[in-house]
């Protein structure tokens, strides 16, 4: 029997749907960090030390940008800048312990509220779900967070460059996700260039709930 050939075309433009509303439905509530700082925080603890610009070519967004969201970490205590080992006239950004708090946090709260968007679904529908997500994982290039310990995600004195890993493949600052706004000013800057990595915060929202289900 052959099989029916997969239209690619529509299949992203119905991944593209779904993901964006789950970004949407998934906002954590007031006072929480904005989607525009919790994937330029995630990017830190994953990757970091980053410099400045480095973070911003991950992030896909302008350098003023950058600058506004990484104020705004700073001031809540969430990063922390250190004398770049490579060049002592330049500084690298590191997340504090609350920073790395902070992006488990987060991510706990997504994945519960994910949780709830998969309540109704039965058995075959979650494994469906389950069976698809280290695909979407690659094309989100979401990568494992480090153990919950208390600490930031690499010694000081290996800082990565953003010429090292891939970047995100978000289009412009202003390309539609219904996610990075997140309220803050620093996320509404941020706007839908973050959809990238926001796509990937959603998918492990995803994760973790179809392995809480």
């Amino acid at each position: 029997m052959t099989e029916t050939p997969i239209n690619r075309g529509d299949v992203a433009a119905r991944l593209a749907v779904a993901v964006g509303r789950i970004n949407r439905r998934a906002r954590p509530g007031t006072g929480a960090l904005s989607y525009g700082l919790v994937s330029a925080l995630s990017t830190i603890v994953r990757l970091g030390p980053l410099r400045p610009g480095d973070l911003a070519r991950h992030e896909v967004v302008t350098k003023p940008t950058m600058t506004r969201v990484l104020s705004d970490l700073d001031a809540r205590g969430l990063i922390e800048r250190v004398t770049d080992p490579l060049d002592g006239r330049a500084s690298v950004i590191t997340a504090t312990p609350a920073g790395v708090a902070a992006v488990h946090e987060a991510r706990h709260e997504r994945a519960g509220i994910v949780s709830q968007l998969l309540a109704d679904l039965d058995d075959g529908d979650l494994r469906a779900i389950a069976g698809a997500l280290d695909a979407l994982e690659r094309v989100a290039q979401v990568e494992p967070m480090p153990a919950r310990s208390g600490r930031s995600a690499a010694p000081t004195g290996s800082v990565h460059s953003a010429h090292s890993a891939p970047s995100a493949h978000a289009a412009s600052d202003g390309a539609a996700s219904g996610g990075a706004g997140g309220g803050t000013a620093s996320g509404r800057a941020g706007g839908g260039a973050l959809s990238d990595t926001v796509s990937g915060e959603a998918l492990a929202a995803v994760r973790a709930a179809t392995s809480r289900a």
